[in-house]
């Protein structure tokens, strides 16, 4: 099970642009509204949107969602209500 941050930077005045993703690993995503996501450590911010995919039990913890920052180690997805009980796996 993975998250990715998508999103898009400009190079300070050289008109080029780039992409990047982070990922990191998830190990619950509870079955409530809004889901919440475990990922140790996983750096994000208020307001970033991530891509969940992988996730088992739970499959509308899968998409793409703009997420709230709770503490070091988990983030709420805003518009994400949990379907069934996260039983891991995904890739």
């Amino acid at each position: 099970n993975s998250f990715f941050l998508n999103g898009t930077t400009a190079g300070s005045g050289t008109g080029f642009g780039g992409s990047w993703v982070l990922a990191g690993a998830i190990t619950n995503a509870t079955n409530a509204g809004p889901i919440v996501i475990t990922s140790n450590n996983h750096g994000l911010v208020t307001g970033q949107v991530v891509t969940i995919t992988g996730v088992l039990g739970n499959p509308t913890a899968n998409g793409t969602f703009r997420i709230t920052r709770i503490d070091d180690n988990r983030f709420a997805l805003n518009t994400g209500v949990g379907t069934g009980a996260y039983t891991g796996g995904g890739t």
